[in-house]
């Protein structure tokens, strides 16, 4: 009867819990990240798995420096649309072919040349659309 162990070397098998889950490893392609506040642990919501805790935290952190540059490039579009004037583009490409007086801009209708100088008076754009469809109407007639 030697073989029988006392009760000093049993052990109790209640301390002794087995974590079903410990070996399933996640493969959810964006896994949903719960956290466990007692056990103090992260499961995948969607299989269940335990996730390491620093390859959460590496996944935020990653995901946080994405959305910062997405910011920074939203932010410097917004910029650039705030100062976007779309009527300016026409004015700077005149002012860069008329730079130096090398050039100068040729009127749409009669198409003799002009200098930017001679403009001294402006017509309301409404006005304008109408007298060039009228033009357009005497240009196509002949």
């Amino acid at each position: 009867m030697s073989d029988v162990p006392k009760k000093a070397d049993l052990i109790k098998l209640d301390q002794v819990r087995i974590d079903r889950q410990a070996g399933k490893v996640c493969e959810c392609r964006e896994p949903k990240v719960v956290l466990n506040n007692k056990s103090r642990q992260c499961y995948c919501q969607h299989c269940g798995a335990r996730l390491d805790a620093f390859d959460v935290l590496m996944d935020i952190a990653h995901n946080l420096n994405r959305r910062n540059s997405y910011m920074e490039k939203w932010q410097e579009q917004a910029e650039y649309l705030k100062n976007y004037k779309p009527w300016l583009k026409v004015i700077r490409k005149l002012e860069k072919e008329y730079r130096g007086k090398k050039m100068l801009p040729n009127c749409p209708r009669c198409e003799l040349p002009f200098f930017l100088e001679e403009i001294d008076s402006w017509t309301g754009r409404q006005y304008a659309e109408k007298r060039i469809k009228v033009f357009e109407k005497i240009k196509q007639r002949k």
